[in-house]
């Protein structure tokens, strides 16, 4: 059972954004893809949704091809929650998390729409923000919302892009936090774009480097998000520095600067 891709590949306007890349991910875990602007990130995601005309490869969910799914079908297996939430739609947060539920509904919503509603809201903290309209809502709770409505779908698998951006350090960590509650809880697998190095360290079970639409290293990933591959990628020198028995990076500055060193 697993959300896999192979050889996944895509040209746009005859250039080459995405090639050669595989991965696989299971029920219960976060895979974090992680690269530059224009490496590739979102154009992947997009490929896993079977969106992209041109793409070659293969995607698979839990061994069934992607490819000629119809979209209700799709939607019970694969939840996308964009980059930026919706902020200014007259939607309450309730009406936001019901959507959710699309693949599932009747004509109307069910017991069981409603239930499974009442239970994420209560999951991601926001029952008490049910009645209230999206765009009076900070950017933590925007996302916890979008959050909670993938999970209201029922998938078998998220796929995120980049979910804490634009968000504050404590809201990017109860975001990152509920997010891996819910994945265990749940057993939904992940594929996570972002930018952040670090909570891609600390929260994937596997990191995926891209590097202009190919991939640089995929696996563990204080291994694959360590000094010599960012350096080789991202063009930076980096530190890391060990914090209550782990290890954070730290930037030392661009890798052409005169005195930078490289440690590992």
């Amino acid at each position: 059972m697993s959300l896999a891709a192979e050889r996944l590949g895509c040209v746009r306007a005859g250039r080459e954004v995405l090639a050669g890349v595989d991965l696989e991910v299971t029920p219960g875990q976060a895979l974090c893809v992680v690269g530059p602007n224009g490496a590739g990130k979102t154009t992947l995601l997009r490929c896993l949704q079977g969106l992209v005309r041109n793409a070659t490869g293969e995607v698979a969910v839990d061994g069934r091809p992607v490819r000629g799914m119809a979209p209700r079908e799709l939607a019970r297996h694969l939840a996308y929650v964009p980059q930026s939430g919706p902020s200014r739609l007259a939607l309450t947060v309730f009406d936001l998390v019901l959507a959710g539920r699309r693949p599932h509904l009747g004509w109307r919503p069910s017991a069981r729409d409603l239930e499974a509603v009442e239970a994420v809201l209560g999951e991601f903290g926001i029952a008490d923000l049910a009645g209230r309209d999206l765009d009076e809502l900070s950017g933590g709770q925007r996302q916890k919302a979008s959050l909670a409505r993938a999970f209201a779908q029922e998938p078998r698998y998220l796929l995120l892009d980049e979910p804490t951006s634009s968000l504050d350090v404590r809201s990017q960590l109860e975001v990152m936090e509920l997010l891996r509650r819910a994945l265990a809880l749940h057993r939904v697998g992940a594929v996570l774009a972002i930018h952040d190095l670090n909570l891609a360290r600390r929260y994937a079970d596997v990191a995926l480097l891209l590097d202009a639409g190919r991939p640089a290293g995929c696996g563990d990933p204080c291994d694959v998000l360590s000094p010599g591959p960012i350096r080789a990628v991202y063009g930076v020198d980096m530190a890391c520095v060990p914090v209550n028995g782990c290890s954070a990076l730290f930037a030392l500055g661009p890798a052409s600067s005169p005195g930078n060193e490289n440690p590992r």
